[in-house]
Parts: C-alpha cells; sequence; structure tokens
C-alpha cells in the first residue's frame, strides 16, 4: 500500500489585534491545501500562503461581515434560453386578446409591493403566497390609497371596473404588464382572480415553487383582455368507488384554479362507498332511518378490484365539518362545489347500510340481515332504490336538506345514469321528483343524460356522457343547458394508451390532442348546433375505478384536464392544437414545480427550467457534495450516473416522451470563489415511470471552499443557460 505524503508548513501570523500571535499550520496533502483560518484573519495573509505554496486562491465573490473580509462583485447570470417566450406563447387557456408589447417586462424586486383596492385584497393575498414562497420576498399587500408614494414596482389589482370588450360579465380581466409594473382590472374578485392565474403563467415555471429558489423573476410585457366562453368549466372527482382525502382534493383544487376551472363535481355515493356523513338532525318525526349507519357501515367500503398491483380502493368518509371546510376552500379559489348523491341506481351503499330502503322493490334482493349484500366490484347497474316507498323519500329529503345546507351553490347533482334495473315508469318519477325536492331547497338540478325523461325545467342543467343524443338535444332547446362531457373525449379515467397501468377503455383511450379538437354545440350534431347560449359549459370526469391516491389521479387527470378547460373557456374559432401544443409544454414545468404528478407524454415537446438554491456549509477540510440547485424536465430521464439527461425516447413500460432539449443537456458548476468550474450530476428521486412524470432533478457537485463568506455560484447548462446559487461559508 502506498503512504500518502503529508507536508506540514509552520508560519508565524500576525491577528488584527497586534499582542495576539498564532501559529497558522498548513496540511499539503498530495496537492491539496487544507487552510484553517480564524474569520479575523486577513485575505492579505491568506494570498500571501497561497503564493508561498503555490496554489491559487480567490476571495469570496461576496464576503460574510466581518473585520478585514471586503465584499466583491457577485457573477452575472442569464435566465435559461426557455424563459425567452412571448405571453402569447405562455397562458393555459388561451386569452381571448392577448397582444405582446415591445420592451423589458416586468422583474418582481425585493422591495415590490402589492397595492389593491378593499374588493381585491382576498385575490391580492393569494397572489403574494404563491409569489412570496418561491421568490423569499416580502411583498407586502397594501391599500392603493394608503400606500406611500414612491418610485418602487408594483403590482395594482382593482376591482369594480368594466372590461369594454366584455361588459357586465362577472369573470372577466384585463391584464397588463410593463416594465414599471402590472396592472390588473376586473368586475368581481373572480375576475381579478383569473388575472392571476394568468399573470403566474407569466412568470418562470419555478414561481410555483414552495420553497424559494435564486431566480430572475420576469414577466414578458403583454396586454390581455380577457373572458370565458362558458361559466361552467368543470372537474368530478369520484371519491365514493376509491376516497381521497381532504388535503389531496385541495392539491387537485389547487390545480384546477391554476386552469381556472369553475366547478368541482364531487361524486360522494355509489354502490361502493357512501362518503358524507349525514347525521339524523332534523329528520322527519316518524322517520325511523338511522342514517349515522350510512358512513358508520359504507364509509368503511370500497371498490376491491381493478387497483394497480391489486391495491383495493381506499375507505373513509367526510365529516360534515370536514366538507363544509372543502368546500369553503373551494370558494376561496372561486370553484363552486357541486355533490353528486347519484339515484335511483348505483345505490347499494346506501342499501347495505340502511335495512329500512330495503323494500320489496328494490335490487338487489336483501340478504337474511335485511340488507343488500356488499358488493365492492366494478359491476354496475344493477341496484335501484323503490320509487313508490315513502320511506325511500323520507331518505331522500333528509339526504338533501342536509346537503342542501352544506351547499352555497345553486346546483345539486342527482345522477340518473345507469338505472338499468330500475322501471322505467319507476325511473321518471323517482328523477322527475327528486328534481323537485332540489328545487324545493332552493338549489336547481343537474343530471346524466338518462333524467331527461323525467322532464327538464328551463335552467335545468343535463350533463350528456354517452346516448340520448336526440333527447338531450329537444331537451335543451326547450331551454335546459348543457354541460358537455363526451366520454371519449372528456372522461379523465381512460388509459392514454395501452402501455398505462391504470384506467379504462370502454369509451377508447387518448392524450390530451383527443380531449381538445372537439366543441361542444356541434359534437352531438355538427349539422345542427346547438346555440352558444344552450351551453353552460363542459365537465371532465374523473371515475375511480382505478385510482388510488392523488398522485394516480394527477396523472389520469393532467395534461387532459387542460385541454378541456381551455374548450370551456375559449372561443372555437381561436383554439389550434399546434398552438396549444406549445403553450401545455410551458405548462409542464410548472406542474413539476408545484408538485402535481402528471403524464409528461410524447404529443408535447416539454419545455425545462433551471434554478439556483441558497445553502450553508463550512469552510472545510475535505470537499463536500452539495445540492446547489434544482432542474425540472418533464419528459426526460437522467443517465446511469446522472452526468446528463435526455428526452426518454425508450418504448418500454412507461412509452415515450418528448422534451425540448436536443440531444443530452449536462451541467457545470461555477463554485464563485475563482476556482475551475466542475462537471455537476443531476440525480432525481423520482425517475420518470409508468405512472409519475419526471420529477425535478437535483443539480450537485463536490466542492471544497477554503475560506469563510457568501459566495455567488452558478449552475451553467450546455446550450450556455445560468442559474444563480448562493453558498454561505462559515468558519470551522
Amino acid at each position: 500500500m502506498q503512504l500518502l505524503k503529508i507536508y506540514t508548513f509552520s508560519l508565524q501570523v500576525a491577528e488584527s489585534n497586534p499582542q495576539s500571535q498564532r501559529t497558522l499550520t498548513f496540511n499539503y496533502h498530495l496537492g491539496d491545501v487544507l487552510i484553517r483560518l480564524s474569520q479575523r484573519w486577513s485575505i492579505a495573509l491568506a494570498a500571501t500562503a497561497s503564493l508561498a505554496l503555490g496554489i491559487p486562491l480567490a476571495a469570496p465573490a461576496a464576503a460574510i461581515s466581518s473585520p478585514g473580509v471586503p465584499e466583491l462583485p457577485g457573477v452575472i447570470t442569464q435566465p435559461s434560453s426557455n424563459d425567452q417566450v412571448k405571453a402569447s406563447q405562455r397562458i393555459v387557456p388561451l386569452p381571448v386578446n392577448v397582444q405582446d408589447l415591445p420592451g423589458n417586462g416586468f422583474t418582481l424586486q425585493s422591495d415590490t409591493r402589492i397595492l389593491v383596492d378593499r374588493a381585491a385584497e382576498p385575490v391580492a393575498n393569494i397572489l403574494a403566497g404563491v409569489l412570496r414562497s418561491s421568490t423569499g420576498y416580502s411583498l407586502p399587500v397594501q391599500a392603493a390609497d394608503k400606500a406611500p408614494g414612491s418610485a418602487v414596482q408594483s403590482i395594482n389589482i382593482s376591482v369594480a371596473e368594466q372590461i369594454a370588450e366584455f361588459k357586465d360579465q362577472p369573470e372577466a380581466y384585463s391584464l397588463r404588464v410593463t416594465a414599471s409594473g402590472v396592472e390588473i382590472k376586473a368586475l368581481t374578485a373572480q375576475g381579478a382572480f383569473n388575472a392571476v392565474q394568468s399573470l403566474r403563467q407569466l412568470f418562470p415555471a419555478f414561481i410555483e415553487s414552495a420553497t424559494p429558489v435564486n431566480r430572475t423573476w420576469t414577466a414578458p410585457a403583454t396586454n390581455i383582455t380577457d373572458a370565458p366562453r362558458t361559466a361552467y368549466r368543470s372537474m368530478m372527482l369520484d371519491v365514493a368507488r376509491s376516497f381521497l382525502t381532504p388535503a389531496e382534493v385541495r392539491k387537485i383544487i389547487d390545480q384546477m384554479a391554476a386552469l381556472k376551472f369553475s366547478t368541482l363535481h364531487m361524486h360522494l355515493a355509489d354502490d361502493q362507498g357512501w362518503r358524507l356523513q349525514i347525521t339524523n338532525d332534523g329528520k322527519e318525526a316518524d322517520d325511523p332511518i338511522d342514517y349515522n349507519r350510512l358512513t358508520d357501515v359504507s364509509g368503511k367500503t370500497a371498490i376491491t378490484e381493478w387497483g394497480y398491483q391489486n391495491e383495493p380502493g381506499r375507505t373513509g368518509f367526510y365529516t360534515q365539518q370536514e366538507y363544509r371546510d372543502l368546500v369553503g376552500y373551494a370558494q376561496s379559489q372561486f370553484i363552486t362545489v357541486v355533490p353528486e348523491i347519484d339515484t335511483p341506481g348505483h345505490t347499494n351503499a346506501a342499501l347495505h347500510a340502511i335495512p329500512q330502503l330495503n323494500t320489496g322493490a328494490t335490487q338487489p334482493r336483501p340478504g337474511p340481515d335485511g340488507v343488500a349484500p356488499l358488493n365492492t366490484t366494478g359491476a354496475v347497474g344493477y341496484s335501484t332504490l323503490d320509487a313508490n316507498a315513502d320511506i325511500t323519500w323520507k331518505f331522500m329529503r333528509q339526504i338533501y336538506r342536509q346537503l342542501a345546507a352544506l351547499t352555497p351553490g345553486p346546483y345539486m347533482h342527482l345522477g340518473g345514469d345507469e338505472s338499468k334495473v330500475t322501471p322505467s315508469a319507476d325511473y321518471r318519477k323517482f328523477v322527475s321528483k327528486t328534481a323537485e325536492i332540489i328545487r324545493g331547497y332552493g338549489k336547481s338540478p343537474v343530471g346524466w343524460n338518462e333524467y331527461v325523461a323525467g322532464g327538464l325545467q328551463p335552467g335545468d342543467l343535463v350533463q350528456q356522457w354517452a346516448g340520448n343524443e336526440a333527447d338531450t338535444q329537444a331537451a335543451v332547446r326547450q331551454g335546459a343547458k348543457l354541460v358537455a362531457s363526451p366520454a371519449s373525449m372528456t372522461y379523465l379515467d381512460l388509459k392514454y394508451n395501452n402501455k398505462t397501468p391504470i384506467g379504462l377503455t370502454w369509451a377508447g383511450s387518448g392524450d390530451f390532442p383527443k380531449y381538445y379538437d372537439w366543441d361542444p354545440t356541434t359534437y352531438l350534431n355538427k349539422s345542427n348546433p346547438l346555440p352558444e347560449s344552450s351551453i353552460a359549459g363542459v365537465e371532465a370526469p374523473l371515475w375511480s375505478e382505478t385510482v388510488r391516491g392523488v398522485s394516480q389521479a394527477e396523472f389520469l387527470s393532467f395534461p387532459r384536464a387542460a385541454a378541456v378547460a381551455e374548450v370551456g373557456w375559449t372561443p372555437a374559432a381561436k383554439k389550434n392544437l399546434q398552438d396549444f401544443s406549445k403553450r401545455l409544454a410551458m405548462f409542464g414545468p410548472r406542474m413539476t414545480a408545484a408538485g402535481t404528478n402528471f403524464y409528461d407524454g410524447p404529443n408535447a415537446a416539454w419545455n425545462w427550467s433551471m434554478a439556483g438554491l441558497g445553502y450553508r456549509t463550512s469552510a472545510g477540510i475535505l470537499p463536500q457534495t452539495q445540492t446547489v440547485g434544482t432542474l425540472i424536465a418533464p419528459g426526460t430521464k437522467a443517465a446511469n450516473n446522472g452526468t446528463s439527461i435526455a428526452a426518454d425516447r425508450v418504448d418500454d413500460s412507461d412509452g415515450t416522451a418528448a422534451s425540448a432539449i436536443n440531444g443530452n443537456l449536462t451541467v457545470s458548476i461555477d463554485w464563485g470563489d475563482g476556482t475551475p468550474a466542475t462537471p455537476g450530476t443531476l440525480n432525481s428521486s423520482q425517475p420518470r415511470n409508468a405512472l409519475q412524470a419526471s420529477g425535478a432533478y437535483a443539480v450537485q457537485g463536490t466542492h471544497r471552499y477554503l475560506l469563510p463568506g457568501v459566495y455567488q455560484g452558478s449552475i451553467i447548462a450546455s446550450d450556455g443557460s445560468r442559474a444563480p446559487f448562493t453558498a454561505t461559508v462559515t468558519a470551522r
């Protein structure tokens, strides 16, 4: 074994205090100089020692505050080339009018303020929360009429202002961005909220980060006026077959809000489970039902087949307070919750929990214990309530009485689909009477398209999903409003392709192009389109036969839900699939930065972005591996040794993807201390797989700082893009 050579040098060193002297020892170990310096020893002395040993030593770019340590300029960095994109190429859904302006955009600074009128304050606080998390800036929200005048750039938000082109439209807004500031105007707080979502997409993708990163935060100069095509832009979550916790639902609400969805349809009861607490409070005097059993029994059941790797569905339920809090959270994001209790079919969970509901006409027939047998398969169409039993209507009134009290929005959904064992006359009676109960509690009914058989009133909503095309069109032309949910073009629970390990195929499969390329006025009858005024909106339902947990729910939902969002927002004449694909490619990194899972497939050349971090270390004896930044690049995978990333073009179990990165992307690290840049590695804790988009890559490198100080380093990508990072180095 070869012995290591260690050379020792001793020098007498005078500190800034002339009465004190120390001996400074240098260990010269195979060409590495390991220097221990007091924070008070001068840079000049360190440089003298360095020259004596023939080792280059640079002072820190900007040192910590201490006697004898000068501050030097930081490293100049440039933004990633993928951030140099105009506003018209960024926003999903596409605004009605977006004008790219010449000149510099608006750059957030540490002293930027958000100035508002009183009505805009809640929206401003939401914006400030997003921006503070990623930038680390304080961004105070101040009343515009009380803020001290200064030359500081600001974001100005005002409400109760008409948008000329969209007079009296409650969701309309204008957004103007210039180098001198941002100006948002809207008629309502919801309009201002929509403007905030557009503004977020103008900043670099890392604006969605939950933790601070080092970036230049510039939004391109633009002038936007905008309003939605339809008011009812919805997603549906089926929490009945497999439960999602309140935190998981809030996570999906956050992503919905970023895409300007206005409605969340909650499918709360089905054959496999019942998810909302119903109490005995206020029930009719002669009602014998114990409503606690709905969740005591069927809150503990879920689907038990078709899950990935045979995982059963997740059980649970929402207490009324938990549900009320969810509805309130959605309201804070300007999303209205529409609850659904599916009847008269899809009711086995209720029949299994409540003995009194099982009458001579219910299906399936009760067992020896007096209730319908538990059925946790994915079967449909085998259950029904009894339309002619008094107890059924006591039950329905109690359910909708409490549901109405929990529903501040105007709609409640009665279901009505796939009632295959309900006699036709009974079905018509059931949906008609249920709709009347809903109206009696001051709400308007929504139902799947089968329920038009019971007769609709003007303003009722019909959700068309499959079949009943002629009857649906007739009902709409007579005054009902259409919620368009054609299964083959909006159902989020369908597979992307034959390699997708979860999802169904009964209505086909496909990625976002299929979900984008249709129109709600013409899909039922291209030769006789429905009038624009008859369209309430669009909905993208996510059924949960195969979905377990929020990550899988996100994976099937996004990016296809973004396509449906644009169908509901953007005028048909302005839609263009190729343009949407480019804007969606910009939106993908935002989802990664926000921690949202999605399918990063081959139909968009997903953009990428890079940001530095701040970290603390000690002036060390040995080199240390540090994480200096993060890089997000959907659709990519890293080389085995982490030296590069590239688009995943291998058609294996997770299929292929696309990326804006051409070839292999590598990074090097300029440590900011005058030493040569060193290669960096790109390591992901969540590599792309069959159920997961590419996670964020940690940019890492190994280095040893000789002196304490604050160093401004730079990550340099192989395309020339740079991102700054900050290393705070303390004395040992």
